[in-house]
């Protein structure tokens, strides 16, 4: 089983006499098509003298705020702590209301690019809600490594529950309501809108999974291909700026843009180090979650074909599909999209593609003329 079949690609063939990057995130995919455009393809881990600039130096690098893709940043307020949320538009009852769930190692600013697109597309009449998940971005929750399929859909339908009562939403007359994730997220999205889920999401009107296949991810995991991945990546930087070249030229995130908001938030201040130590360490230490990885995936494909809402699955690739959503694929049970120009991180390398999908589908079924 390769790395590829946990839903990302293989790393670029070498290029005689050029510095090749180091494998990514085996939750953040690698590819064989780079992305067109000017994106650098030196290394932030090579020798300084491979470098005619070092990242450090690269103004290119610069982290990008949040503020220019979402309109508000808040907590919510759940039984195990706090969760950290960015929105754009506001919550009402005519109006559909997203909500967004990163992937493992990612984060709620994953979506900003992608968020931005969707709202223009739709003239705001939509509410985007993204969080960030147990042990991720800048939510602070007990028992943060907890980072079980169960406990995640436990978190989700509590966020879900607060969100109701923060935008003053009735439960009885409820939003068109829409669930999206990526990667882990979508096993996640998937679990919460099971037919017999413990907690039932009002108005649910549709999931869409991005890039991750339930029988393909899972075989990744059982095998190991993600462990070794995970082997393969930087534990540390010098500084954001590398980070967020690393991201780059490792085409974790082929979208400079995106990678330049997300990858500050995926990151934090190393305590206690000295002078000379790395700054920088990941905010997810995702080896702490492998208990749970073999939990994740197992009964995805089956469950997302049992759902009774409508169904988007997007991929970056049509060899993702397993068995099992192939013959769904091939019987009509759910919309189906392929974006080739991608790679694992969907909504970051294509989000206005993306958000052309997904406007298309919320505007289908949420029962309403958006524009």
């Amino acid at each position: 089983m390769n790395p590829e079949d946990f839903g990302f690609n293989r790393p670029p063939r070498p290029v005689p006499g050029q510095y090749q990057p180091r494998r990514s995130s085996p939750l953040s995919g690698l590819s064989s098509h780079p992305e067109s455009g000017d994106l650098p393809t030196f290394d932030p881990l090579a020798p300084a003298s491979l470098h005619h600039v070092r990242p450090s130096d690269d103004s290119r690098y610069d982290p990008l705020s949040w503020t220019d893709y979402f309109s508000e940043h808040y907590f919510l307020d759940i039984p195990d702590g706090k969760v950290s949320v960015y929105q754009i538009g506001q919550m009402a009852p005519h109006r559909p209301l997203l909500i967004l769930h990163h992937g493992a190692g990612h984060s709620a600013l994953s979506w900003a690019l992608f968020s931005k697109s969707l709202s223009a597309q739709l003239g705001g009449n939509i509410a985007i809600v993204a969080i960030d998940c147990r042990n991720h971005g800048r939510t602070e929750l007990a028992n943060p490594t907890a980072l079980s399929l169960e406990q995640l859909t436990a978190d989700l339908a509590a966020i879900i529950e607060a969100l109701f009562a923060r935008g003053g939403l009735d439960p009885k007359a409820p939003p068109h309501t829409f669930l999206a994730g990526h990667s882990l997220g979508g096993a996640v999205v998937v679990n919460a809108a099971r037919p017999d889920a413990k907690v039932q999401i009002p108005a649910l009107s549709g999931v869409i999974v991005l890039d991750v296949v339930g029988g393909t991810a899972h075989d990744a995991v059982i095998s190991r291909s993600v462990h070794r991945v995970l082997q393969a990546r930087p534990s540390t930087f010098p500084d954001i700026r590398s980070a967020i070249a690393w991201c780059v030229t490792s085409q974790t995130v082929r979208n400079l843009e995106s990678a330049r908001v997300s990858v500050p938030s995926i990151v934090t201040e190393i305590e206690g180090r000295g002078d000379a130590a790395p700054r920088l360490r990941w905010v997810t230490d995702l080896f702490s979650s492998e208990p749970y990885w073999s939990g994740w995936f197992p009964t995805l494909s089956e469950d997302f074909l049992k759902l009774r809402c409508a169904r988007l699955l997007v991929l970056a690739g049509h060899d993702r599909l397993d068995e099992t959503l192939l013959i769904g694929q091939m019987q009509g049970l759910f919309q189906f999209k392929i974006l080739p120009q991608a790679g694992h991180c969907v909504q970051e390398d294509q989000p206005g593609l993306l958000a052309s999908t997904i406007e298309g589908f919320v505007s289908r079924y949420s029962g309403a003329r958006l524009r």
